[in-house]
């Protein structure tokens, strides 16, 4: 039987192949495989295209799996009947770039910079995902991958998973497994391993509040008639009350205070001090709930935030107008036994009562992307991925609450029946669904030594 690889020969084989794989990267990059907008479908069906021909040269059997939206990329690799079968689940698209002006350099043209790839996606998730199928590819090449496994690629995760959520059970066949392998979270720092015990779900909806038929006269008319967007703020500024807390009735439904203890965990999962987060942000943490650790706010209570505001005139000097309308996009973040379409259902209720008299609301886009996520930290492959953790960097691993989604996770564990291992390395600082988004080049070697000594282990098992 070949031996194991080393953390050290595995490294060696990074540095002895860097210009390939570098090469291989850049190609995935120069995708603008935005799912959210359809003027982006070539790209995306092109990127898939892409990732499909990656399995095939990996000897996987790899094919397109249609969905509603975009196509999903599977590949499968039979192993020993007995061992534990894997499912390594990623994305290919990605996050619009605007504003296009922030940007050092062109978004899908990627720079190697100060040792990190600058370009979209080169975070989230092309970056994870490239570095994990490098991880298969070796393990293949040396007759160490001893497992079945299955790969999951989608091109929606961006825009809520519609087209995943809607046919995983369609596909059931093909997922089954009894390991979920995600590398799309972050961790505080790269000073040890971190496993993610938890995501929030998503749920978002725009509204859009209708004044005069067109945008008039601010000196004629001002006054006289309701500016949308100055109603539209104070909606808005009724949703939140003086401490940060959520002051829409039947937001926090379903919400269940988190322990004492799992409070604690999660901010022991935090690492970062205020300071270090300012740092890195330009701003100090201090929005969300008064009174509560960074730990808590981030991962363990639901949050609503504004992500788009618009109205009116926003060009070069000025244009003395009431607008004729106004728009709001708001997200929620929520915590288990929170149902998103119930929480969306509030915020509606919430909304439509305080539309003033004479104007009109209406709702552009509602979406319920799906649940938030909780991971047993005793599991038992997640036991295995926290040993090897210690073993790479020396250090025992904590677990840490994600404050973000991977929404579609919560329907993929039901359906697969596999238990999910979320060990990502994205930092903070990497502007992931930002300008200058990038990852470092030890933070893909952390993706892929984990990748291939995790399954190293499981075929062990």
């Amino acid at each position: 039987m070949t031996s194991p690889m080393t953390q050290s020969e595995l490294i060696l084989y990074l540095r002895e192949n860097r210009d390939a794989i570098l090469a291989e990267w850049a190609e995935f990059l120069r995708f603008s495989s935005i799912s959210a907008d359809p003027a982006f479908r070539e790209p995306c069906h092109q990127c898939a295209s892409w990732v499909l021909r990656t399995l095939e040269r990996m000897e996987f059997r790899a094919e397109l799996l249609p969905t509603s939206g975009l196509p999903l990329v599977y590949g499968e690799l039979l192993g020993d009947p007995t061992l534990p079968r894997v499912l390594v689940y990623g994305h290919y698209d990605v996050q619009p770039p605007d504003p296009l002006e922030l940007w050092k350099s062109p978004p899908y043209e990627p720079e190697l910079r100060e040792g990190r790839v600058w370009a979209r996606g080169a975070a989230d998730d092309k970056g994870p995902v490239l570095f994990m199928l490098k991880a298969l590819e070796v393990l293949r090449q040396r007759g160490l991958l001893r497992n079945t496994i299955r790969v999951l690629i989608e091109g929606e995760e961006e825009s809520g998973s519609p087209g995943l959520s809607a046919s995983v059970e369609h596909y059931r066949d093909r997922v089954q497994a009894d390991v979920l392998l995600v590398s799309d979270t972050g961790a505080p720092s790269l000073d040890r391993g971190f496993v993610t015990a938890g995501l929030r779900g998503l749920a978002a909806i725009e509204f859009r509040l209708h004044g005069p038929r067109a945008d008039i006269h601010s000196g004629v008319f001002g006054g006289i008639v309701r500016n949308p967007a100055i109603e539209l703020s104070k909606i808005i500024a009724s949703c939140f009350d003086s401490a940060g807390r959520v002051a829409v009735e039947g937001f926090y439904d379903g919400f269940i205070e988190p322990s004492e203890s799992l409070r604690t965990a999660a901010e022991e999962g935090v690492l970062l001090t205020s300071e270090q987060i300012e740092q890195i942000l330009g701003v100090p943490p201090t929005g969300g709930e008064q009174g509560r650790g960074i730990g808590e706010r981030r991962g363990l209570r639901p949050t609503l935030e504004v992500n788009g505001l618009f109205s009116g005139y926003t060009g070069h000097g000025n244009k003395t107008i009431i607008p004729q309308s106004a728009s709001v996009k708001f997200s929620a973040r929520l915590v288990p036994n929170q149902d998103p379409r119930r929480t969306l259902d509030a915020l509606v209720a919430h909304v439509t009562a305080r539309v003033p008299e004479g104007m009109r609301l209406e709702i552009v886009h509602s979406e319920d992307t799906g649940g938030a996520l909780r991971i047993d930290p005793d599991g038992r492959f997640i036991r295995t991925a926290r040993a090897v953790l210690a073993e790479l960097h020396g250090t025992p691993a904590a677990l840490v609450w994600e404050g973000g989604s991977v929404p579609v996770l919560g329907r993929l564990v039901a359906t697969s029946g596999a238990e999910p291992v979320l060990v990502g390395y994205s930092l903070p600082s990497d502007n992931f669904h930002s300008p200058n988004e990038s990852f470092g080049l030890d933070q893909a070697e952390r993706v892929f030594t984990f990748t291939a000594a995790f399954l190293q282990e499981l075929g062990r098992q």
